[in-house]
This record gives structure tokens, C-alpha cells and sequence, in this order.
């Protein structure tokens, strides 16, 4: 990775190290593996992706949108 996209990447860890959210992923810790890719170390997140309920369900209610997307909404504004 060039020395722009290095910066950049260190920033928006050090951005996302102060963010404290329940619906925010931890970050633990990152770096440079050997081949040059930078990697972030964060808790592991259990549960169904909305790829596979989209997948399982063909049609999502009103109050299903909201409760999957109200807090996504709210780490956003956070």
C-alpha cells in the first residue's frame, strides 16, 4: 500500500479505537501483514448476516426494516 492509503488507514483506526457503541464493532488491534494488506482485528459478531435473512426471506415487513436498520441508523448518528 502506498504512503496516502497507510495515513488514511491509520486515521480511520484511530477513529474507529475511540468509538464506544452497542452497535459499533470493538476494534482490538491492526497492522501490516507480511504480504503488504492491512488487517483490523475486531470482536467477533455472531449471528445471521442481512445477506442470508434476505436470502431465507423474500419479503421483510415494515417493523422487520426498522428493527434491523433503527440501529444501524443510530451508530451512524452516533
Amino acid at each position: 500500500a502506498d504512503e496516502r492509503s497507510q495515513r488514511r488507514f491509520q486515521s480511520e483506526l484511530a477513529a474507529l479505537s475511540n468509538l464506544s457503541h452497542t452497535n459499533i464493532v470493538k476494534a482490538y488491534g491492526a497492522g501490516i501483514s507480511e504480504n503488504g494488506r492491512a488487517y483490523i482485528c475486531t470482536e467477533l459478531l455472531e449471528g445471521e448476516s442481512l445477506a442470508e435473512l434476505l436470502k431465507r426471506k423474500s419479503y421483510l415487513s415494515g417493523d422487520q426494516v426498522l428493527e434491523i436498520f433503527l440501529p444501524v441508523f443510530d451508530a451512524l448518528s452516533y
